[in-house]
This record gives C-alpha cells, sequence and structure tokens, in this order.
C-alpha cells in the first residue's frame, strides 16, 4: 500500500498514539518487541513508494526489526538514534520548505500551536 493523504495522517496518529502507550508505561524497556507491529505497519508502505528517501527508512526500519528480534539493544538504541535525527533534520527542513513558523516567542502569545 502506498502513502496517501487520505491514510497517512490517520496512520501517523495511530503510530504516534501506539509509541506513546509503549513508551509511557514503560513496556518498551522490559520488552522492546512491542515496536515490531509498528514498524511492520509502515515498512510496506514506505517500500512501496516513489521515494528513495522513503524506500531507504524502510529498509532502516527493518534493520530496526531485526535489531530488536535478536535482542540486539544496543543496535537498536544505536538505529533509533540515528532514525530521530533524521526524522528532526527532515522536519526541519519540512518548516523551512512551507514558511514562517512559530517561534517560541510567538508560540507563547499563540493559544495553540496550530494557530500559528
Amino acid at each position: 500500500m502506498a502513502l496517501s493523504s487520505d491514510n497517512l495522517n490517520d496512520h501517523l496518529y495511530s503510530t504516534n498514539l501506539t509509541l506513546s502507550d509503549l513508551f509511557n508505561n514503560h513496556t518498551f524497556a522490559h520488552d522492546p518487541s512491542g515496536l515490531i507491529p509498528i514498524l511492520d505497519s509502515w515498512g510496506p508502505q514506505l517500500q512501496n513508494s516513489n521515494s528513495a528517501v522513503l524506500q531507504a527508512a524502510a529498509g532502516e526500519l527493518g534493520q530496526l526489526k531485526a535489531s530488536l528480534q535478536n535482542g540486539d539493544r544496543a543496535g537498536a538504541a544505536a538505529l533509533m538514534q540515528r532514525l530521530g535525527e533524521q526524522a528532526s533534520r527532515s522536519a526541519s527542513n519540512t518548516h523551512d520548505w512551507a514558511g514562517p513558523t512559530c517561534t517560541t516567542a510567538s508560540a507563547t502569545s499563540c493559544a495553540t500551536w496550530a494557530s500559528c
């Protein structure tokens, strides 16, 4: 299944809720395999995209899944760190491309971030 605007927001929201539950309930520290269904849900969508960047991300998520399945916590942690840094850079680039965003000063005067 390819990513589409119709299902992307729902999938991102669902993933965010699942990750929040996994990390906030401290189950991830004891059993990181709870992340595997999330990785499985994103793999096909990313692999079938027309973007080399998204296809590369799918490969890295596959490596993360393998690390988790093999009990390689150090490898999984390093890969999660790298993926987080890449996601942060991509988000920053998107904000730069999209135009002005909230600054710390303006955000404090906004009722919500979305209203900026």
